[in-house]
């Protein structure tokens, strides 16, 4: 690192977390004027935490800076000082100088100020000759909802500049006023995607007034127009809107169709259910959905017959998603839908029952749990996977026994799927079955039944505890994870034994385990194996309880100790600032493996008491050191950046 990289990363710990004095008013003016930006962008954030008003030209003038970092520093600078700087923003609107004009306009925005004395030059710069400058403007003036921006804002919507439109419709759907409507409509026609959603959001904010207009809008000769005023209409919620949007749903375009639909379906109601039935016949999939999924938010047991013949009549559809949907919204609809999904259940398409089964699974009703339990020897594996899931989201202890068989499946999804549903069910007469998965060559399977084992909890604290003393070295290790996730206290010191264990991956296991259970009688035995991989990461999630002992390691005669305790450190959470002292002492060790990890540790405790001895570590022999002492500094200039103004 630069030395003048390192003295701005001293500015900013001393001048910026630190109180800025009166007296240091003057010195951090005259540093806006440095010839290093990096120097003009700290005295700007150190003037920024004053508040004192000799600050507000020197940070008007940084709004014209060639660097851009600088101008936003100023502008953040002066939203901090608040209210004090808006005179002198508002007499900057009127600068010769363009960047000035625009950059004031930006900061009155983040200021949030209620002075209106800001309004009428902010709409004398909506004609100004610079389109970033009429940007800012309209930005400016949402804030203010001025009823006297309403015209002029209006006009801003047929500026040649996109983000002056976008701005200008944002702002007039906060002022609200109905005299915006007819220009916003005419918005919606905007080549730009950003502009009429911004119209279309203006129009919501505006709300009923607007309806009677859009409903006209819906016979309008654009199709982009006709879309974006049926979303707005949803958007709105307005019955008025129910039966002009029912006659969209036969509108030529399909874009349409398929906002109509999607607007009934927030309207919720019931007058457009047979006509969005109807619209189950069209010829476009993706419209065909949201008909689907707007019935399914209407709710009205008269889609059910429809929706399951959708289930089967898209049976020689290569794409099952409609069909998925159709399913999904039976689900929704629950328990009148549940006779008919069982039905189903006998079709010869296999898809058909398979997405019966999911329906039936998200219907939450206990009548679905035999049916299900027969789906379970379908002969698809497809179905009967489908059916593991949809018996655990009901969660029925009915389904018990069948899972279990389930689990000896010749097929891998049935198999994870009872897993899966075992673990929902928590039913402790599982963790026998479950554990046989222990010891699978299929990690994938292991995985699923630990977490089947974590969800069940307590009952399984035992049976993994015995198996912590197992042959196979497999089931000891993934005993370790379960038992780490279970989170009991009980499993502690099993698991502080198996830290003897002579298998490695069984030993990380444990020490991952105690860092998950946190327990403080682990710290001493983590600590004997603080060389191990996992060891320190453990400490590190064990926090507070575990730095005393860490710092003690920092004077440890093996290197190695030394190294890994600052290591673990920077995994502590929580009273790291106590571990500065130790570790700008390891700075000093004879080994440039502990200086090294010292300094990286440094880096993540981020207390600026570690910049100097930092920058004197930046002058080690070691190269490594050097890196790491750069790396730190830059994040602690980074956290002191960040947090400045928090």
């Amino acid at each position: 690192m630069h030395s003048l990289a390192i003295a701005v990363c001293l500015l900013l710990a001393i001048y910026i977390l630190q109180p800025v004095a009166a007296d240091d008013i003057d010195k951090w003016i005259h540093y806006t004027k440095d010839q290093n930006p990096s120097v003009r962008s700290s005295a700007i954030y150190a003037l920024g935490k004053t508040n004192d008003t000799r600050a507000l030209e020197p940070l008007i003038q940084a709004l014209k800076d060639n660097e851009s970092f600088v101008q936003s520093g100023a502008i953040e600078a002066l939203v901090m000082i608040g209210e004090p700087a808006v005179e002198p923003l508002i007499q900057a609107l009127k600068s010769n100088y363009t960047i000035v004009r625009s950059k004031a306009a930006e900061a009155l925005a983040g200021i949030k100020t209620n002075d209106s004395r800001a309004v009428k030059p902010l709409i004398q710069l909506l004609r100004d000759n610079d389109s970033e400058v009429r940007e800012n403007a309209a930005f400016a003036l949402m804030g203010f909802q001025d009823y006297r921006a309403i015209e002029p804002l209006i006009q801003a919507l047929k500026d040649n500049d996109y983000t002056v439109r976008w701005w200008a419709s944002e702002a007039l759907g906060k002022i609200n006023d109905t005299r915006a409507i007819g220009p916003l409509i005419y918005a919606l026609r905007d080549d730009e995607d950003v502009v009429q959603i911004a119209a279309m959001g203006a129009m919501v904010m505006i709300g009923w007034p607007a309806v009677n207009p859009l409903i006209v809008t819906l016979k309008d000769n654009s199709s982009r127009v006709r879309s974006n005023a049926a979303e707005a209409l949803g958007h709105i919620k307005d019955a008025r809107a129910v039966e002009p949007l029912i006659q969209a749903l036969n509108d030529n375009n399909s874009y349409v169709r398929y906002k109509a639909a999607e607007a009934l379906g927030e309207i919720n109601d019931t007058r457009a259910v047979e006509p969005l039935i109807l619209l189950l016949k069209d010829n476009n999939s993706i419209i065909r959905g949201e008909s689907i999924s707007a019935l399914a938010k209407i709710n009205d047991t008269r889609a059910i017959g429809p929706l399951i013949q959708v289930l089967k009549d898209d049976a020689n559809v290569h794409d099952t998603s409609v069909r998925e949907i159709a399913a999904e919204a039976l689900g929704i609809i629950g328990k009148p839908a549940v006779k008919p999904l069982i039905l189903a259940l006998e079709d010869n398409d296999t898809v058909t029952r398979a997405l019966a089964v999911t329906a039936l699974g998200t219907t939450k009703d206990g009548s679905a749990i035999e049916p299900l339990i027969r789906a379970l020897k379908d002969n698809s594996s497809i179905v009967r996977a489908e059916a593991t899931h949809a018996l655990g989201r009901l969660n029925d202890t009915r389904a018990f026994e069948p899972l279990i068989k389930a689990l000896k499946d010749n097929d891998s999804d049935v198999q994870y799927g009872a897993e899966l549903a075992l673990g929902n069910i928590k039913d402790a007469r599982a963790v026998e079955s479950l554990m046989l998965f222990l010891a699978s060559d299929d990690s994938s399977a292991t995985r699923r039944a630990i977490s089947a084992l974590v969800s069940i909890g307590e009952p399984a604290v035992s049976p993994l505890i015995q198996a912590l003393k197992d042959n196979d070295s497999n089931i000891r290790e993934n005993s370790a994870r379960a038992l780490g996730q279970i989170n009991d206290t009980g499993a502690v010191e099993p698991l502080i034994q198996a830290l003897s264990d002579n298998d490695r991956l069984v030993r990380y296991a444990a020490e991952e385990a105690l860092g998950n259970i946190k327990d403080t009688r682990a710290i001493a035995p983590l600590i004997l194996v603080i060389n191990d991989s996992y060891a320190k990461y453990a400490l590190g999630e064990i926090g507070k309880p575990a730095v005393e002992p860490l710092i003690q390691c920092l004077k440890n005669n093996s290197s190695g100790v030394r190294s890994n305790a600052a290591w673990a450190l920077i995994f502590i959470k929580e009273d790291k600032a106590v571990a500065v002292g130790p570790l700008i002492c390891a700075l000093k060790d004879n080994d440039s493996e502990v200086r090294s990890e010292a300094a990286y540790a440094l880096g993540f405790i981020r207390d600026t008491r570690a910049i100097e001895p930092l920058i004197q570590a930046l002058k080690d022999n070691d190269s490594n050191v050097q890196n790491s002492a750069n790396e730190a500094l830059e994040r602690i200039g980074g956290y002191i950046e960040e947090t400045a103004y928090a």
